[in-house]
């Protein structure tokens, strides 16, 4: 087939309704405008199969994943801690381990949250299928997604969410007393509990938190490091105690 003939019969294949993109366009640069009209019925398709074909374990991630494109659209993203820089940005859910996409969603760039609490308490609650409520489904997300308001709600509805958190998220609880400090040992642990959720800092080679519904505090778990002996001056192999969240996390976190 030669180019044009192959040109002429693509811009005569739609994925949509051509009267319905007509309609749409007019839309362009008010909220009602959607930027995946002529993808939507392929992107129905793909979230269905991605559903059907594969029923998630007990341990499932939220993250963030790069499809990578040089198309000059208004979806492409940069997200330099990616391996892929620039592409469409999507957020999945997945399943632990093998990294299986059970459900997606496109970012569009928009603005306005249905809740009201923002971007990522809106994906977290649009991918958590009805489905899985009341499951005992173990969820996984890092900081991005992580806060209180987002943690009781998921756990109101049978969900147990774990996850690193910022200190500057509303409604995280914070204390002087006793805190971590750049000088704490390596393996020092503080906690908080508010009612169900569980604030832990655990002092790595850097200060890490994780808040979690699943976790005690610490229930005797290690981790092994390659520490630098003061007397003799050589790396050696050394276990320091390490909360159980921040186990499961590293374990779960990731697909």
């Amino acid at each position: 087939m030669v180019r044009d003939r192959f040109m002429a019969i693509s811009r005569t294949v739609h994925m949509s309704n051509p009267e319905h993109d007509v309609v749409n366009d007019r839309k362009k640069g008010t909220p009602e405008y959607d930027p995946l009209q002529r993808l939507q019925p392929l992107y129905n398709t793909m979230k269905h199969a991605c559903k059907a074909f594969w029923q998630p374990r007990k341990q499932i991630a939220i993250d963030e994943r790069m499809v990578a494109t040089k198309a000059k659209i208004g979806l492409r993203q940069y997200m330099k801690a990616k391996p892929t820089k620039w592409g469409v940005k999507l957020f999945v859910l997945e399943r632990t381990g093998n990294g299986y996409t059970c459900d997606f969603s496109i970012y569009t760039g928009k603005s306005r949250f249905v809740s009201g609490q923002g971007l990522s308490y809106d994906v977290v609650s649009s991918l958590m299928d009805s489905s899985f409520l009341g499951r005992g489904y173990h969820l996984y997300v890092d900081n991005f997604y992580t806060s209180p308001k987002l943690f009781t709600d998921l756990y109101a509805n049978g969900f147990v969410p774990c996850g690193t958190f910022r200190d500057s998220r509303r409604n995280v609880p914070t204390t002087k007393n006793n805190a971590l400090t750049s000088r704490s040992p390596r393996g020092s642990i503080r906690w908080i509990r508010h009612q169900e959720l569980l604030f832990v800092k655990w002092m790595d080679t850097r200060e890490v938190s994780v808040c979690s519904t699943i976790h005690q505090a610490f229930d005797g778990g290690t981790v092994t490091r390659n520490v630098r002996s003061k007397e003799t001056e050589r790396w050696q192999k050394k276990s320091i105690t390490a909360p159980c969240c921040v186990l499961d996390y590293n374990k779960y976190m990731g697909g």
